[in-house]
């Protein structure tokens, strides 16, 4: 069981949710920079768990900042059109977003034609947002929860003796659900590295691990007919008559 799929499990046993998480304007470039790359360590999985965030995101946290509207509905399209549409990472996806978003079409053009979005995109830059990524879906619960316990300590901070006993039953039952996520989150924790983390010194510690371990001599593949001799156990001789040096040889041979 993948990451993705653990987390889905979890959510389909409830109503899809949305989060007060803000991403800055400098961040969402970065993610668009990130699914428009063509570096080869993003792969599907990838842009599947920036949808699973983009998805989590409450857009009222965004609806008076157009900048970062803009950036946020470009991403989803773009990640609908690669993942859906299978759409190639070029012009093509280009002409799918100003279809597909008509009221913004003017300053989507700007965004693809600007020189930020047309930078190399490295390696440590995949894996810096492969990190912001994981950490942000496998946690996402706190950002749940929080304006309810930001609320509750408020109500703590500004209540008088009488009502401690109405509040401590509020933070229970925060509490409660908090700890019951806490504990989704550790069961599909082990999954997220599976799903993230596919490039920089992971990836070479997994090279080096598969290199050492297919230079053992128990994985090497032996040839000849020693070999091919050990393996059929003596179970089949025969003659071979070789012409050499216009002598002929009659040699045997126990294969």
């Amino acid at each position: 069981m993948s990451y993705s799929s653990a987390r889905e499990k979890i959510k389909n046993t409830k109503e899809k949710d949305v989060v007060n998480l803000s991403i800055n304007i400098e961040m969402l470039n970065t993610l668009l920079q990130y699914v428009l790359s063509e570096n080869s360590l993003i792969n599907k999985k990838s842009l599947i768990n920036i949808r699973k965030l983009m998805d989590y995101l409450d857009m009222n946290e965004y609806k008076e900042d157009y900048a970062r509207t803009i950036r946020i509905e470009l991403i989803k399209k773009i990640l609908e059109g690669v993942i859906d549409q299978n759409i190639h990472k070029d012009a093509f996806i280009e002409d799918y977003c100003l279809k597909e978003l008509p009221n913004y079409s003017k300053d989507l053009s700007e965004l693809f034609n600007s020189d930020d979005f047309s930078e190399y995109f490295s390696n440590d830059d995949v894996m810096f947002v492969n990190n912001y990524v994981e950490q942000n879906l496998t946690y996402i619960y706190l950002y749940r929860h929080s304006d309810e316990l930001e609320g509750a300590l408020q109500q703590l901070k500004l209540s008088d003796v009488n009502n401690l006993k109405k509040l401590n039953s509020q933070f229970e039952k925060i509490i409660d659900v908090m700890y019951r996520d806490i504990k989704s989150a550790k069961a599909i924790n082990k999954f997220a590295s599976m799903d993230f983390n596919i490039g920089g010194s992971n990836a070479d510690a997994v090279v080096r691990s598969t290199i050492e371990e297919l230079n053992k001599p128990n994985n090497h593949m032996k040839m000849g007919l020693k070999q091919l001799n050990s393996m059929l156990d003596g179970g089949l001789n025969f003659w071979l008559t070789l012409n050499s040096f216009n002598c002929w040889d009659t040699l045997y041979f126990s294969i």
